[in-house]
């Protein structure tokens, strides 16, 4: 073939950045009855000027997937704060074989997915303006955080949720939490990481408030959706898919059963909402989250995310890595993104 195709899937993150560059087409008379439809949150991605050029698919409302048997067997309680998190996994990780290094860990994490906990915060990383807006004591004490759960109390793991080690660590007991987006069931837990004898066995907890006694709050890690090349010709049907996708409830329904994802429809998720799901033991995780996105403070990504979230995941890299000091890592990446902005 020749060109792009008619329509193309893309994450959330970067939709901003090809929406400035002219990457999508305006379908805003075939979408716009629909935004009712979707999150505001999710929604506001994919329109620029007042116009829509795109529709969301999936999103990544983040929870704290765990291990129920193990904190039974242990006597202990799952966490009500990250600060109780924190008290509890120098309690839950553990030498297993006596070797002196940490064999079973409270969790893990990763550069990128440190914006959970920013945004849980009520934080920002940019705005629509492509502003840098990381270097705030939000940000620091975060990056702190995490950089103590690793350093300090080597209670969590600092390892890409993608990587075949998380997976194999995850069959075998040795993660108890996974502190990540929704959309990780399906590709991670119910998947690669995937153990029969686990069903039943994980739950879901909403994100946790930063301190016990703070407001509920929430957090979003990634999501995808469509757009519409500039080369396609015959728009009006390529709008028709989008619709049939995304727009039509038994289609979102259907890809979320199957595919573990987490759809973007309010009426599938209302659907969704009514089913208790077996990997969790009965647990109507789904309805559980649909609360969450009523108080997940917003975050915006912006036409420079890639490059401005890229600087500050190179300096959690050097604070958790090197022991570099958090301000200075922070600022170091302020001048980074500058001059990569220009």
């Amino acid at each position: 073939g020749v060109g792009s195709p008619d329509i193309y899937f893309m994450e959330m993150d970067q939709i901003g950045r090809y929406i400035g560059l002219g990457g999508a087409q305006d379908i805003t008379a075939g979408m716009k009855p629909y935004e009712d439809l979707f999150p505001p949150a999710y929604w506001k991605s994919y329109v620029s000027g007042g116009r829509v050029f795109g529709v969301p698919w999936d999103g990544g409302p983040s929870a704290v997937f765990y291990r129920k048997d193990i904190f039974d067997e242990e006597g202990v309680e799952f966490p009500k704060s990250w600060q109780e998190y924190a008290q509890v996994g120098r309690k839950m990780a553990k030498d297993l074989d006596g070797d002196g290094e940490i064999d079973r860990y409270m969790g893990l994490t990763f550069s990128w997915l440190t914006q959970q906990w920013i945004q849980g915060r009520g934080g920002e990383v940019t705005n629509e303006k492509g502003q840098i807006l990381f270097d705030n004591p939000v940000v620091s004490e975060v990056v702190q955080w995490v950089s103590d759960r690793i350093r300090k109390d080597r209670s969590m793991k600092y390892k890409e949720p993608w990587d075949p080690e998380s997976f194999e660590m995850i069959k075998t007991d040795k993660y108890l939490t996974v502190p990540v987006a929704y959309w990780y069931v399906g590709f991670g837990l119910q998947k690669f990481a995937y153990r029969p004898e686990l069903e039943g066995k994980w739950r879901a907890a909403r994100w946790l408030p930063w301190q016990e006694g703070d407001t509920p709050t929430g957090a979003n890690a990634g999501g995808s959706g469509w757009l519409v090349s500039p080369q396609a010709k015959n728009v009006e049907i390529c709008v028709e898919l989008l619709k049939y996708i995304s727009a039509r409830k038994e289609s979102q329904v259907h890809v979320a059963l199957e595919h573990g994802v987490f759809p973007v429809n309010m009426e599938a998720l209302e659907e969704l909402g009514k089913q208790p799901l077996a990997f969790f033991g009965g647990q109507k995780v789904y309805q559980l989250l649909l609360g969450e996105l009523e108080d997940t403070p917003p975050l915006t990504y912006g036409p420079e995310w890639s490059v401005i979230m890229g600087s500050l995941q190179r300096a959690i890299d050097r604070v958790v890595l090197e022991g570099a000091a958090v301000e200075e890592a922070i600022k170091d990446a302020v001048v980074e993104a500058k001059g990569e902005l220009g």
